[in-house]
């Protein structure tokens, strides 16, 4: 609750136990992980205006009204920050573009989540990964359209989008 409460800072850092990805008995179980980043708070400006319209997105999903959850928590900022340093389950396997914590329902339901975009972990899985492959398997005529931007971007819509979503699959997964 109160990571979420924090504002006007230019360090942060998550420390916590978050993602159930380790534990694949019953996917309970929460690892811990951190992350200490540097905000960016000029490419965080730009992205304000994604926030507002969180809600929106989420009235015009195509699923019935009954499936759609209005009373979560309302804050849902967008941090654009350059990672410094990684712990425990942010080691392991592929390195994370972007998180959206806290995964606690509770503090989802009363406070919202936040997104935090680590832009320097962008520019390198860019430049390292994506534009070479897409020189050998895209047409030349092609690669005008292999943008950082859009790479960027990509991710930033996946989370959101997962906002509108995550209340969804919880209730799915509670039913089954």
């Amino acid at each position: 609750m109160d990571w979420m409460d924090l504002k006007d800072h230019n360090i942060e850092v998550v420390i916590g136990p978050y993602e159930v990805y380790e534990d694949e008995m019953f996917n309970y179980k929460a690892s811990f992980e951190s992350f200490v980043t540097i905000k960016d708070p000029v490419e965080t400006k730009k992205l304000e205006i994604f926030a507002k319209y969180l809600t929106d997105i989420e009235k015009n999903l195509p699923l019935d009204d009954k499936h759609k959850n209005y009373t979560r928590g309302s804050e849902s900022p967008i941090v654009v920050a350059n990672e410094v340093f990684t712990a425990g389950d942010t080691k392991a396997g592929v390195q994370t573009l972007a998180f959206n914590l806290p995964n606690d329902e509770r503090v989802r339901q009363a406070k919202g989540s936040k997104k935090v975009m680590l832009k320097n972990v962008h520019e390198a899985k860019f430049e390292k990964l994506l534009k070479p492959i897409a020189e050998i398997v895209l047409a030349s005529d092609q690669l005008k359209h292999v943008t950082f931007d859009a790479f960027f971007n990509h991710t930033l819509m996946h989370k959101c989008l997962l906002w509108c979503w995550s209340w969804l699959y919880k209730s799915k997964r509670q039913r089954h």
